[in-house]
């Protein structure tokens, strides 16, 4: 899996594997630049025994070319692990320009937008769409350009 610095990820942890009356001791290695938490299902941080599911979070750049790897330790010998990979950085740069296609007064359309194009709601709407491709986004003004279009 892909993991950046200052993201997180949630894992569901399966409690069948742990096994408890197979192994007195289970535990995650933690690499350099990882933070591990087992927490319950709330997000509350628990033990490890305790927890349904354990978040990892990426705190420093890491190789692109070499993974880290996160073992999973049973009564200290290696039981699984977990591959992951330190993608280039990417970021795009956006201007936001709404274009005025109707003909219609321009004042009505700056005022039933305004609050919809904020740098806020901007943000927070790329931040949604682009995150998942693990790409950051840049914003060229505050408010978005007018484009008015002649009819």
């Amino acid at each position: 899996m892909t993991l950046r610095i200052n993201r997180t990820i949630t894992l569901d942890l399966d409690k069948d594997l742990h096994r408890e009356e197979e192994y007195s001791d289970i535990s995650f290695t933690t690499p350099a630049g990882f933070t591990i938490t087992p927490v319950d299902n709330r997000g509350n941080p628990v033990d490890l025994v305790e927890a349904g599911k354990v978040k990892i979070t990426c705190t420093t750049y890491g190789d692109t070319k070499t993974p880290t790897t996160i073992q999973v330790l049973a009564d200290g010998t290696v039981a699984g692990a977990i591959d992951i990979r330190h993608p280039e950085p990417k970021t795009i740069t956006v201007k936001t320009v709404i274009l005025e296609a109707k003909g219609g007064r321009i004042d009505n359309d700056v005022s039933r937008l305004v609050n919809k194009t904020t740098r806020e709601k901007l943000e927070e709407y790329f931040k949604a769409v682009l995150d998942p491709a693990q790409i950051d986004i840049q914003l060229v003004d505050d408010t978005p350009k007018f484009l008015i279009l002649p009819p």
